[in-house]
């Protein structure tokens, strides 16, 4: 099965010091900022099944990024966005790589 990867700030997906009210496998608010939509929709990217096309899509991120620094993301199996009845749309993005 296939992937979709959505760029993330790692840091926030993790209990952090500052918040220790967090209990086991909660997550701060501040990861729902990763999750910015627009018009309705999440955008994210196709990744093969073998990910061979991984580092292809993750130098077409850092490509669009103002800064250097670390390049965070989470990849999810296709068939987890499915079973969720999530519509997946495929359509060009605005990356040097579309």
């Amino acid at each position: 099965m296939p992937f979709v990867l959505r760029k993330i700030r790692k840091a926030k997906w993790y209990k952090h010091e500052n918040v220790p009210w967090l209990k086991v496998d909660e997550l701060q608010a501040d990861v729902l900022g990763d999750l910015y939509t627009e018009n309705n929709a999440l955008s994210v990217w196709l990744v093969t099944n073998d990910k061979s096309n991984l580092q292809r899509v993750a130098a077409s991120l850092a490509a669009n990024c103002e800064h250097l620094s670390n390049l965070d993301y989470a990849l999810l199996n296709v068939e987890l966005i499915a079973d969720l009845n999530i519509k997946i749309v495929q359509k060009g993005g605005d990356s040097a790589d579309g």
